[in-house]
């Protein structure tokens, strides 16, 4: 005879799902905000990397809007909760976490795009005297946007069916995860060393520039916190 699950006592964690999603959000829409006032009002310019930024801005909001609906759903409570008080959520809040996986995969794709893009900008002329840098800025981007697109069939193979994925009562098989744990592990290991990459080469564009020691002192540490 199967017994009720008693609900929890333990408080859920999708406000604090919902508070840090949102909050980034926030900021990320203050920091857009003053950089398009710096292009349309400054600088008069639209180039590349501020249409790669806006891009990743709509993708990650995509993200955030469809993590709310998870948490909605009850991404953050406990098992016992749902079981008790809507099992079917279970496979709804699961559904969107997958979806949002798959939007923020592609958000990264973009921003890498941006970061390398605005890095070639701020180089400027200079880069015609090394085009090798220019080419490997290049090779960086789209390599990792290339990686992240790669990442989305892998992701949703898995299982045959896909909804398997988030409904595990489904008859089907889910035999790709292991190639997606492999195909994961590459690509979030090149997305580290990638980030450690652009945190570091901004010093060899600073370093050489006509600034008093603390100011190229400061602007080099003000990128290498990327690393963090």
């Amino acid at each position: 005879m199967e017994t009720e699950k008693a609900p929890s006592s333990l408080p859920g964690l999708g406000l604090k799902i919902l508070s840090t999603g949102w909050a980034g959000c926030a900021m990320g829409t203050i920091m857009f905000g003053m950089r398009i006032y710096v292009n349309a009002v400054m600088a008069r310019k639209w180039d590349a990397a501020l249409w790669f930024a806006l891009a990743t801005y709509f993708a990650c909001l995509a993200a955030t809007v469809v993590m709310a609906l998870s948490v909605k759903n009850g991404l953050g409570d406990h098992m016992s909760d749902l079981e008790a008080w809507s099992p079917d959520s279970i496979r709804e809040a699961l559904r969107y976490r997958w979806y949002a996986s798959g939007v923020c995969i592609i958000s990264l794709g973009l921003a890498k795009l941006s970061i390398i893009n605005y890095l070639i900008t701020v180089q400027g002329d200079t880069l015609k005297a090394k085009p090798i840098r220019k080419w490997f800025m290049y090779f960086l981007a789209y390599s990792n946007l290339l990686l992240c697109i790669g990442m989305t069939p892998v992701l949703w193979t898995q299982c045959k069916p896909t909804n398997k994925l988030w409904d595990v009562s489904i008859k089907g098989q889910c035999s790709g995860r292991r190639r997606y744990q492999i195909y994961a592990y590459f690509w979030s290991s090149y997305e580290g060393a990638l980030d450690m990459v652009l945190s570091l080469y901004p010093i060899t564009i600073f370093w050489n520039l006509k600034l008093p020691t603390h100011i190229k002192i400061g602007l080099v540490l003000l990128f290498a916190t990327g690393i963090l």
